[in-house]
């Protein structure tokens, strides 16, 4: 038996994680809370973990997680459920102008709040391919 996640959750994980870097301020997502507690689920359980948990972990990003889930099991960003860009491209959220990518860029704390802040309620959509 395989360790997963809902879309569900994939969703509030991505909320509960931007909200606190949105508070802190933090440069790296891999120092919240909740990527800690996914790590020692990792190191604890890796063998059993889907491949939708691993990428979360591998990313710290709960989307690619999503992501990886929705297309049973291969990686392809065009199923992300953040609409990063009004253009469509692959792995959007790394491209310039988008707000991960403004808010990896940055290094001004009180801006770096305010972009975690609207990647934390950034609209999440729940396309599954049957």
């Amino acid at each position: 038996m395989k360790i997963g996640m809902t879309p569900e959750q994939f969703k509030r994980s991505h909320k509960i994680m931007w909200d606190e870097l949105a508070k802190t301020g933090g440069r790296d997502k891999k120092e919240t809370h909740l990527y800690h507690s996914l790590r020692k689920l990792y190191v604890q359980h890796r063998k059993i973990l889907n491949g939708a948990l691993y990428d979360a972990y591998s990313y710290a990003c709960f989307a690619c997680g999503d992501a990886y889930s929705n297309i049973r099991n291969i990686r392809d960003c065009s199923q992300c459920p953040i609409k990063w860009r009004k253009e469509k491209t692959y792995c959007a959220c790394v491209d310039n102008g988008s707000l991960f990518k403004k808010w990896n860029d940055e290094t001004d704390k009180k801006k770096r709040k305010e972009l975690a802040k609207r990647i934390a309620n950034i609209p999440w959509k729940h396309t599954r391919i049957k």
